[in-house]
């Protein structure tokens, strides 16, 4: 079963918003049906630890922008 339509809205988003930062080598894992916590996982690569939290910043704010 692949994952419902609000979380790969979700994940559009937060690649987006990973993208808007200059994050790289972006791998969106499905678990539907393997973990209780999650049905997807989205990594994202920085250049180093100051962008990797820029990153992380801005999917929160895209994420509270999209919930309606």
């Amino acid at each position: 079963m692949p994952v419902s339509d609000l979380v790969r809205k979700e994940l559009d988003v937060a690649a987006q918003a990973a993208v808007n930062k200059l994050g790289t080598n972006l791998v969106a894992i499905d678990l539907t049906g393997q973990s209780l916590l999650s049905e997807a996982f989205l990594i994202v690569s920085g250049q180093n630890p100051k962008q990797v939290e820029a990153i992380a910043d801005e999917i929160g704010r895209a994420s509270c922008r999209e919930r309606v």
